[in-house]
């Protein structure tokens, strides 16, 4: 899981170097969804192919089936959303093991879901400078375990709020990624409950 989520981070900080118009705020949003996992996003945003980049497309293959991501960005390149459905029955079948619960893995661990969720988005920030963990909340959505962290961090030099939900599903983890470039937050603030209270894993 690792390696794919930070190769995913990499290829999604293109959006936030090129030179385009100014955001327009958000009026209307719709469902986007992948294999039952669903949230909320800006209407206009447009989806990103992930298998471009080939070490993304070659991790997604190899996972037959283990992953499957989906990724969002407003035309002004300063914000995207990233979904990602991790299904852990697959993988453990993969490495020739059976999945069980979510107790498994926290008594194997010796962590609770707070603390994997914490580790989840490490992963995420790996690349990030000047890192600061605002906050770290459990939730309850659709009757699941959520974890919502906020972080503020510096990506390429450009101050930047990057928001995580980590969904903890029967056999499956959803992982939604709101980044925002921290100038062109006052236009995308408003987005962050909207798609975090939208979003439902199945």
């Amino acid at each position: 899981m690792k390696k794919l989520i930070c190769a995913l981070i990499v290829m999604s900080l293109l959006v936030f170097l090129g030179c385009t118009p100014g955001p327009k705020s958000v009026e209307n949003y719709m469902d986007v969804s992948i294999d039952g996992f669903t949230t909320g996003i800006p209407v206009d945003w447009e989806e990103e192919d992930v298998t471009e980049d080939p070490e993304v497309a070659e991790l997604i293959r190899e996972s037959q089936g283990g992953y499957a991501v989906a990724m969002y960005g407003d035309v002004s390149e300063s914000a995207l959303v990233m979904v990602m459905l991790v299904n852990m029955e697959r993988l453990y079948e993969l490495e020739g093991e059976s999945w069980e619960s979510w107790q498994q893995v926290e008594e194997v661990e010796d962590m609770s879901k707070r603390e994997l969720s914490i580790i989840f988005s490490s992963y995420a920030m790996f690349e990030a400078e000047n890192v600061t963990r605002k906050e770290v909340r459990m939730l309850t959505i659709d009757n699941k375990d959520v974890s919502e962290l906020i972080y503020s961090c510096e990506i390429e030099g450009i101050p930047t709020n990057v928001n995580l939900l980590v969904i903890f599903g029967e056999n499956k983890l959803g992982i939604i990624m709101f980044a925002v470039k921290e100038v062109a937050w006052p236009t995308f603030q408003e987005c962050w409950p909207i798609i975090r209270d939208s979003t439902r894993l199945r």
